[in-house]
């Protein structure tokens, strides 16, 4: 199943187009790691009924306190008035309320959709609700994430390889840093995305002696967490140079604390892309570098593969990989000045 990745030279409009007329991609390593399971768990479009337009669809982030679900949102509703679907949106504030995403879903599914786009922190609280969300009919599309042996069937996922791309950041690490550096961690919620992203990073600096791990602690994804995790880390361990966070919130508390503190000879890495992030990577200074998944772009991939699964023309494959790229001070300024791909809006036009 090996198919087309989506380009980040596209203009968008062009990217627009080409989501709506189809991608997907598949490597070979994460092909035979992921071949059974995706084909044990994956729901077939066919048995739905079928809806080409007039569908009801509802987006699923696991909080609203992420801007980058929102970014994500933005796409599944921009794609979805092409097709002329009704989309809402039901969240939690926060990203570990988990039963609260859960009583979420339970209740949408009560009511009665013609799909769900959702991604969750927490698979096992989701999982028994997926499944009846698709033995009821209900198309069910996992976005951002790269997960094919999700433990209920789904019918399609979209995202980007989680640890190939902070595997990328850690080989940059190296690099910036001359392969030597003590390295602060910053994680996410403990589960399968943090787990994913700090071990790409960990994976590419191994066998590198100089690049030493000296701390690891929890950021809870939010500014607030990547900037408590930071203080502590740095006042502990004032010999770390580098800070790698699992996402951009995240690095931009470790960023803040780096202010506080008055520490000129920090490196921050993030993760995700942010615009914020990206304006502090132009400003210069610590924060160096991230990885830009572009979540309005999976959002609109997310809604185009549910367009295809409802309307039983989805010939897969059933993961469909979105782009992921290192933006560094050298190529920050055209992702800044591609406007209607950045989320949130930056205050002003580059």
């Amino acid at each position: 199943m090996r198919g087309r990745r989506i380009g980040f030279a596209l203009s968008a409009a062009a990217m627009i187009a080409f989501a709506a007329a189809g991608c997907g991609s598949s490597d070979d390593d994460a092909e035979s790691a992921g071949k059974q399971s995706a084909k044990s768990m994956r729901a077939s479009c066919n048995s739905l009924d079928k809806k080409t337009t007039g569908a009801t669809i509802a987006y699923m982030p696991p909080g609203l306190e992420f801007p980058y679900y929102v970014g994500i949102g933005k796409g599944v509703e921009s794609q979805g008035q092409k097709y002329g679907y009704e989309v809402t949106t039901s969240a939690p504030v926060s990203g570990a309320d988990y039963a609260g995403q859960a009583s979420r879903m339970r209740d949408i599914i009560h009511r009665g959709v013609d799909g769900i786009i959702f991604h969750t922190h927490n698979n096992s609280a989701t999982a028994p609700l997926i499944k009846q969300a698709a033995d009821e009919g209900i198309a069910v599309v996992i976005v951002n994430q790269d997960l094919t042996n999700f433990p209920a069937p789904v019918h399609a996922v979209v995202g980007y390889r989680e640890r190939k791309t902070d595997h990328k950041m850690g080989k940059y690490a190296v690099k910036q840093m001359n392969g030597k550096a003590n390295i602060g961690l910053i994680a996410g919620l403990p589960g399968y995305d943090s787990t994913e992203r700090i071990g790409g990073f960990k994976d590419a600096i191994e066998g590198e002696p100089g690049m030493k791990v000296v701390s690891t602690l929890v950021g809870n994804w939010d500014v607030p967490g990547g900037h408590k995790a930071a203080l502590d880390m740095l006042q502990a361990h004032p010999e770390i140079n580098l800070i790698f966070a699992a996402n951009d919130f995240m690095a931009e508390g470790a960023y803040q604390a780096a202010q506080s503190l008055h520490r000129k000879n920090l490196s921050i890495l993030g993760s995700d892309g942010d615009t914020n992030a990206f304006v502090l990577i132009d400003k210069g200074g610590a924060y160096k570098a991230t990885m830009n998944t572009v979540p309005v772009v999976q959002g609109m991939v997310a809604m185009r593969v549910m367009h295809d699964c409802l309307s039983h023309t989805f010939k897969g494959p059933f993961y469909v990989e979105t782009p992921g790229k290192l933006v560094t001070k050298a190529n920050v300024l055209p992702v800044l000045k591609n406007y209607a791909l950045l989320w949130p809006k930056p205050k002003h036009r580059y």
